[in-house]
């Protein structure tokens, strides 16, 4: 029988060791490490309960892997060596996250009510404020720009440059869920 996957991949690195985590059909969550980017080494199962979870957010700052899983609520974990994982509590319920790395801060925002949580050192205590609550399908970090960026599905989208104070912001003609061009 061959081994099956659920696609649930995303991948970070830290150094040239690169890190999925994927859920295997009968395993649970499993992490896969490389050195290439071709060849695999499968590490099984992470921890028992996390066999029941689909989801997994990767994330990497260059020295730890962070993975985001969700469920009921969202569990945190952290590894150097995409191995051994250790849990991390959040303060708070997080239901619906999204979740970026930028600027030496982690971000994650419950796209359901808007808390928006941060921390600065690798998750060992975090801050809490509020985002705008809208239709969010993403939040990503721009480097160039060195903002985060909530991204909806409607018409209004969210900047900030810390991940606690966000600025809403209406979408140009014609983009998101807002009026098109010519109507």
């Amino acid at each position: 029988m061959p081994i099956m996957i659920i696609p649930s991949i995303n991948s970070a690195s830290v150094g040239s060791l690169i890190c999925f985590l994927s859920r295997h059909m009968l395993d649970g969550m499993c992490s896969f490490l490389s050195t290439d980017g071709i060849n695999y080494t499968r590490h099984n199962p992470l921890t028992p309960y996390l066999s029941v979870l689909a989801n997994a957010t990767m994330l990497s700052d260059g020295t730890d892997f962070y993975a985001f899983w969700s469920g009921p609520n969202l569990f945190f974990h952290k590894s150097s060596d995409g191995l051994a994982w250790t849990e991390t509590a959040f303060p708070v319920s997080i239901e619906n996250p999204v979740v970026a790395y930028g600027d030496g801060k982690i971000v994650v925002v419950d796209c359901t009510n808007g808390i928006s949580l941060v921390s600065s050192n690798g998750g060992t205590s975090w801050t809490q404020s509020t985002a705008p609550v809208m239709y969010v399908i993403n939040l990503t970090y721009i480097p160039s720009s060195g903002i985060f960026m909530l991204a909806s599905q409607d018409t209004e989208y969210a900047t900030s440059t810390d991940g606690l104070t966000w600025t809403e912001r209406t979408y140009p003609v014609g983009i998101g869920g807002g009026p098109t061009a010519g109507a």
